[in-house]
């Protein structure tokens, strides 16, 4: 996963894969998919995503919108 640079591009990618499975993700387990990126850079980009219509949360869960 060090490959994707981008915080958003890493997040999709780690929710993308749990979408197969129909599974979501806490935003702590984002987190440690994303390090060494801070807790607060991923919280502003769940956020973003969030807002964009791209991911849907359910009871402390992101998944996929749609």
């Amino acid at each position: 996963m060090q490959a994707f640079t981008g915080i958003d591009q890493r997040l999709k990618v780690h929710l993308t894969y749990a979408h197969v499975f129909g599974d979501g993700l806490t935003e702590a387990e984002l987190v440690r998919c994303c390090e060494p990126a801070d807790h607060e850079l991923v919280r502003e980009s769940l956020t973003a995503l969030e807002s964009r219509g791209l991911l849907d949360r359910l009871d402390g869960y992101y998944f996929l919108a749609g």
